[in-house]
């Protein structure tokens, strides 16, 4: 990035590895401004393709599984001259192919009757699953969303609605998904909801609250790897996906 510009204004914003390793998309600021264009490089050539992307802010790509594509994030075309001054409203999910023009990606995503919404989007590590995260402004409340990827024309369904609490997916097992949460839990815990049948009253407890504050989880071969902050200080443990500790890891 250091060679892009002799001023050294045009910095690296996203930066995005497909899962077969022979893509990776990217994204370019100038400035210092919140705004990118993506881009995708073929890196057993070590060629930048035609692909350019305009107009993403608050985005990253999120590959879909096979490879040939990712979602993002994207704002209306700010009228010219008022690229850095217009509030960011309307905020949209897209799919782009690559190797295609950014005038025939599909629309994913949008909330017309709330433009002050942001999106953040996730696909599950067996590819079956978009996820899509939203949110308002600078809130930690969150609602998600989640659509099939192997049904066909399958629609986008709502996993968590409300606004009442933050919901961030840790990761998939199948049907269940694993979520970090303040609901009921000011120092979070971790939650199961079935995708197919997300109905408040199927949610189970994983891991519980706990005096330490749960700073974040990963799903990793079947276990969940949990960091929790006690005392100043970082723990991790392992646990099965019922919820039972399995081992502390010494730091």
């Amino acid at each position: 990035p250091n060679q892009w510009s002799e001023d050294g204004t045009v910095s690296l914003s996203a930066f995005a590895p497909g899962p077969n390793g022979n893509y990776v998309a990217y994204g370019k600021s100038t400035g210092g401004s919140d705004w990118k264009t993506l881009y995708v490089r073929n890196l057993e050539t070590g060629k930048t393709l035609a692909d350019t992307l305009k107009w993403v802010k608050f985005s990253n790509p999120t590959w879909t599984a096979d490879g040939e594509g990712f979602y993002y994030g994207r704002y209306p075309a700010p009228t010219e001259g008022e690229e850095y001054e217009a509030q960011n409203k309307a905020q949209t999910i897209y799919y782009h192919e690559v190797g295609t023009p950014q005038s025939e990606d599909r629309l994913v995503y949008e909330r017309p009757e709330n433009p002050k919404l942001g999106f953040g989007t996730t696909v599950t590590h067996d590819g079956r699953y978009l996820v899509i995260q939203a949110s308002e402004g600078t809130s930690e409340k969150t609602e998600l969303y989640v659509k099939n990827l192997q049904a066909d024309d399958a629609e986008i369904r709502p996993l968590v609605e409300g606004f009442d609490a933050s919901y961030n997916l840790i990761g998939a097992d199948g049907p269940p998904f694993y979520l970090q949460t303040t609901r009921d839990a000011p120092n979070r815990r971790i939650i199961a909801v079935d995708a197919e049948n997300p109905d408040r009253s199927n949610w189970r407890t994983v891991v519980p609250e706990s005096e330490a504050v749960l700073q974040g989880a990963e799903l990793v071969g079947g276990k969940l790897v949990v960091e929790a902050l006690t005392d100043v200080k970082g723990r991790l443990t392992i646990h099965a996906l019922d919820g039972t500790r399995e081992a502390t890891v010494e730091l």
